[in-house]
């Protein structure tokens, strides 16, 4: 029987792309759009999930990322992207669904919630803060 390394992490700062030509200032409440992954300005808009607090002064470019300050630290645990549906930079900040015991999709098709994405790898390791942990719904 195969066995799998369990690797999980605490974040209490994340750098995350700011939308591009998006001016956002230090000490603002930093929020992500969920529909693009990237970071905005807390605002009256659906789909933006607030996180803390903005650590720099700055105008996106829709690449370049900026440092922001968690309100709580979060657990999260590594999982592998699925091969069919996998998460990109677009998610990160959404709902992500279990595939299987290791790997985690996008597609919630005949798969049970996750948890929230907070960041990609680029070997396509997903770190996933899980619904039992305070992950909370989209």
């Amino acid at each position: 029987m195969a066995e799998r390394k369990v690797r999980n992490g605490r974040f209490s700062r994340v750098e995350v792309a700011v939308t591009n030509a998006t001016a956002v200032e230090k000490g603002n409440v930093a929020a992500i759009d969920t529909a693009t992954g990237k970071l905005v300005n807390l605002s009256e808009t659906t789909g933006l999930y607030a996180i803390g607090y903005f650590d720099k002064s700055m105008t996106g470019d829709g690449t370049t990322k900026c440092p922001v300050t968690l309100f709580s630290e979060v657990t999260v645990q590594a999982f592998a992207s699925d091969a069919t549906d996998p998460p990109v930079a677009a998610t990160i900040g959404s709902i992500v669904y279990l595939e299987a015991s290791n790997a985690v999709s996008i597609d919630a098709t005949g798969t049970s919630v996750a948890g929230r994405l907070w960041k990609l790898d680029t070997d396509g390791t997903c770190w996933v803060q899980m619904l039992m942990s305070g992950g909370a719904a989209s």
